[in-house]
């Protein structure tokens, strides 16, 4: 039998399929690829480790060796746990994208989530970053936790589009120890649930051609993604 080969209508891009599944230590080299294969442009827009090998390396090890135990550190030692989510092609187990989520605890609070995602530079554009930034947010809320967010340099517009999509606007905060030289550090925190909420409602009104999720793995399902979905599901 012969496939008809299906042909998408003039003027509609390709949609994407990516799988998502937690990450494992033989992923390491492949992440740090990533990282350090940004543009010097990108790499402009502030990122949170250094792209020396050196100190590059056990810095994943550490995320990446948290990741399966997570729940055990998040109880003994939360200001140390870590949680990457690993973004691949449809049938390709290579990373092409990832996402952090690293716990953020301070004096009289409850400890918050905090997000960081990265796309390949030749995968950027197709949808992939929201379908990422979403798993995150899944994920630290199936760990237990009710706030979460992330930090964004001014003029990084591609990921400022993305936290607008949870619901909560971003703001001017001070500048920590990474940030470069006379930029502005802006933070969005928010409530986990609403944050889901408002992302999904959104979905309605996603582009044509926006990445789809293929399928995920069994660990991020027991973080509160359900059952597997369709092929063609624009979101869990």
């Amino acid at each position: 039998m012969t496939a008809a080969l299906v042909v998408p209508p003039a003027g509609v891009p390709e949609t994407p399929r990516i799988r998502l599944r937690r990450a494992r230590l033989r992923d390491v080299r492949a992440l740090v690829q990533i990282y350090r294969g940004q543009s010097p442009q990108a790499r402009s827009f502030y990122h949170p480790f250094p792209f020396d090998p050196v100190r590059l390396v056990p810095i994943f090890l550490w995320m990446v060796g948290t990741t399966p135990y997570v729940r055990f550190w998040l109880r003994h030692l939360p200001s140390r746990a870590a949680y990457v989510v690993v973004v691949t092609g449809p049938d390709d187990d290579r990373p092409i994208g990832y996402g952090t989520v690293r716990f953020v605890v301070e004096p009289g609070q409850a400890a918050w989530a905090k997000f960081g995602y990265l796309v390949s530079e030749g995968r950027r554009g197709q949808g992939i970053g929201s379908l990422l930034a979403v798993t995150q947010v899944r994920c630290a809320r199936g760990l237990g936790l009710r706030r979460g967010g992330g930090y964004v340099l001014r003029g990084n517009s591609a990921s400022a589009g993305v936290v607008e999509k949870f619901g909560y606007p971003l703001s001017e905060t001070s500048p920590d120890r990474h940030t470069p030289p006379g930029t502005v550090n802006l933070i969005s925190i928010g409530n986990l649930d609403e944050m889901i909420a408002h992302f999904e409602t959104g979905m309605a009104r996603e582009r044509p051609g926006a990445a789809r999720i293929a399928s995920i793995d069994a660990h991020l399902r027991t973080l509160g993604w359900g059952p597997e979905p369709p092929a063609d599901a624009a979101r869990p």
